[in-house]
């Protein structure tokens, strides 16, 4: 899932990147903050995507939820 969170992240924030170039300025002025805003996140997430998520982070997690699967399993 790693490079589509990539990918989702770095089209969205060329899709807030193109905003000022795709919409007059007179449209684009009142929602400056809201682009800001929007870019901002987008640029947290692809920080996050490539750089925190790694196989590591995600492996105790998923072996927790495993274990729980398999208990709940049993139980059926």
């Amino acid at each position: 899932m790693k490079p589509v969170g990539v990918a989702l992240a770095v089209a969205g924030l060329a899709a807030v990147a193109a905003i000022p170039w795709l919409e007059p300025a007179a449209r684009v002025a009142p929602r400056v903050g809201v682009v800001l805003v929007t870019g901002a996140i987008n640029a947290l997430l692809l920080v996050g995507w490539a750089f925190v998520i790694r196989p590591a982070w995600v492996r105790t997690p998923a072996e927790a939820y495993a274990e729980r699967l398999l208990e709940a399993a049993e139980r059926l």
